[in-house]
C-alpha cells in the first residue's frame, strides 16, 4: 500500500513538471527567448549519440537484467513459501544454483559472437 502511494506521488510530480515544460516551450515559441534552448533540448543530442564503448554497455546491461530476473524468480518462490525464513541459509542454497543455472543458459543460448 505504501508502496503504492509513493508511485503515486512521484508520478504526480513527473506530471507537474512535464506540464511545466510543455508550457513554457509554447510560450518561447512566440517569444523571442526562442534562441535559447534549455531543457529537453539542450539533451537531446546527448541523447541519441552511440556510447563510446557499446560492448561494455552490452555487457552490464545484460548482466544487469540477468541479476534482476534470478531477483525476481527468488521473491516468487519466496512469496509462494518455498523459501521458509526458518530453514536458515535456504536462500543462499537456492539462489546460488539459480545463478550458477543462469550463468550457463544465457551463455549457451547466446553465443558470443567476435
Amino acid at each position: 500500500m505504501i508502496v503504492l502511494f509513493l508511485t503515486g506521488m512521484v508520478a504526480m510530480i513527473m506530471m507537474r513538471t512535464l506540464h511545466a515544460d510543455f508550457r513554457r516551450y509554447r510560450e518561447m515559441e512566440t517569444s523571442e527567448e526562442a534562441q535559447e534552448e534549455t531543457g529537453w533540448k539542450l539533451v537531446h543530442g546527448d541523447v541519441f549519440r552511440p556510447p563510446g564503448f557499446p560492448m561494455l554497455l552490452s555487457v552490464s546491461v545484460g548482466s544487469g537484467v540477468q541479476v534482476f530476473a534470478m531477483g525476481v524468480i527468488t521473491m516468487m518462490f519466496a512469496v509462494l513459501g518455498f523459501l521458509s525464513p526458518a530453514n536458515r541459509g535456504g536462500l543462499f542454497f537456492f539462489t546460488h544454483p539459480l545463478l550458477l543455472l543462469s550463468y550457463h543458459l544465457r551463455s549457451c543460448s547466446f553465443p558470443l559472437i567476435l
